[in-house]
């Protein structure tokens, strides 16, 4: 078991291992004393007074998300270790990574907040040229940016500030992390940011190139307006293959990359969003007063998201600013069809996390009973977007509005009304839908 854990660890060297036994995630040697300090658990021994005494401690694994919730808090990574043989088999029983969690990678909403995004970022400087990619894994929102000339690392620099990333991407043979961490810049007021050096060959241009085309299924990224982007695709590349890694898990509610051009936002620096008090108030640092705090009357956690982007980065477009000031006018005119479309978003949970989760093999029974409800209040949402009067974005809605019915039925039919927390605790399929699963409730009970 231990040359297990030991060829594990060697993959893993800037993780805590969570080492599956049984019903607990035990951790040795120096990860054991690492978490043992911040998680303030008994540090214990295997085999003590032994040659081969290790250091260890553990935690319970029905309760292991508070404790990996701590350790990523503090800017560490948790890669965890499953049982994944057949029990019973002679020698230790097969063990592997199912997935490594980082602060940047994260999807469970008891980690994330509802109404913050969670960016993973990488940097890449190459040629006279920095390239950033920002992906949010929970939600599949995935962009990249050039900046060029003799402002480009104060420009890229100020652009990472703006997502206040918990984890960034770095090549391990660059000095990036020296240059976004001048004053003003990365981790300026906003705790603590985990660096993440990856090889530098996984930047290299053309292998990024390639990764994201294979992801994306397209033979160039013409489409995407990243062709002559270099360091960008090298940054979005990179990424991507760092979350592949990680994950262990499908992607594909990552379907679209979209270029960020400084020139389309108003730019907002640090100390200017400090000064309008923009997103915390200026004397204690809280978003309680602050000009977020007294416009977010929004009723689902992807508004409160939304709203947040659209004070980072102002519109400088004058079609864009009346595109979106004609559809608030059409709201503030419909007072009823508006009541009627906040009734019914009031029963609509985050669809953006609960997609991922779900594309992701991740999603838990209670997060299919959420999917469910939310999706059968997308036809009175339909219903009342079209008593709207018409603008360019209603119209653009109404296009590409999907009920998901199918969906929704589906749900239905398979999964109990109120289901268990866990698929292991049972009452979760619901009863006649498979004739198989009844005859052994039956026998067992």
């Amino acid at each position: 078991m231990m040359q297990q854990f030991h060829r594990i660890k060697a993959d893993q060297d800037d993780a805590i291992v969570f080492f599956r036994l049984g019903d607990f995630y035990e951790m040795f040697f120096e990860d054991a004393e690492v978490a043992s300090s911040l998680l303030d658990i008994t540090l214990t021994a295997r085999n003590k007074g032994k040659p081969s005494e290790a250091p260890m401690c553990g935690v319970p694994a029905r309760a292991a998300d508070s404790y990996i919730a701590r350790l990523l808090g503090a800017g560490l990574k948790v890669a965890i270790v499953e049982q994944v043989g057949e029990p019973g088999g002679k020698g230790a029983m097969d063990r592997e990574v199912v997935r490594v969690m980082t602060p940047g990678t994260l999807v469970e909403d008891n980690l994330l907040f509802s109404r913050k995004d969670n960016y993973l970022v990488s940097v890449f400087e190459d040629n006279g040229s920095v390239g950033t990619a920002a992906l949010e894994l929970s939600t599949g929102e995935f962009v990249a940016a050039q900046f060029v000339g003799e402002d480009r690392q104060r420009l890229a620099r100020e652009e990472v500030s703006r997502l206040a990333p918990r984890e960034i991407c770095v090549p391990d043979s660059a000095e990036v992390e020296n240059w976004l961490s001048m004053e003003g810049g990365v981790g300026a007021g906003t705790g603590v940011t985990t660096w993440s050096p990856l090889p530098t060959w996984a930047f290299e241009p053309s292998r990024a190139r390639g990764r994201l085309c294979e992801h994306f299924q397209v033979s160039s990224l013409v489409g995407y307006d990243l062709d002559d982007c270099d360091q960008a695709v090298g940054a979005a590349g990179a990424l991507l293959s760092y979350v592949a890694k990680t994950q262990k898990a499908p992607l594909h509610h990552i379907h679209s990359l979209r270029r960020y051009r400084e020139r389309e936002y108003l730019q907002l620096d640090s100390t200017t969003r400090r000064t309008l008090e923009i997103f915390e108030s200026w004397q204690d640092r809280t978003a309680k007063g602050s000009l977020l705090d007294i416009l977010d009357a929004t009723l689902t956690a992807m508004g409160g998201r939304c709203l947040r982007k659209w004070l980072l980065r102002p519109l400088r477009d004058p079609v864009a600013i009346n595109r979106r000031l004609s559809t608030v006018a059409a709201m503030h005119a419909a007072a009823l069809p508006r009541a009627g479309l906040r009734a019914s978003l009031g029963r609509v949970r985050d669809l953006e996390r609960l997609t991922a989760r779900t594309t992701m093999g991740s999603a838990t029974p209670r997060d299919l009973a959420a999917l469910r409800v939310s999706l059968e209040s997308l036809p009175k949402v339909l219903a009342q977007l079209k008593e709207l009067d018409a603008t360019p974005i209603v119209d653009e809605l109404l296009a590409e509005f999907d009920q998901c019915g199918d969906i929704a039925a589906l749900i239905e039919e398979r999964l109990v009304d109120e289901p268990a927390v866990a698929v292991s605790d049972g009452g979760v399929i619901r009863d006649g839908f498979d004739k198989g699963l009844d005859t052994l409730r039956n026998a067992s009970g």
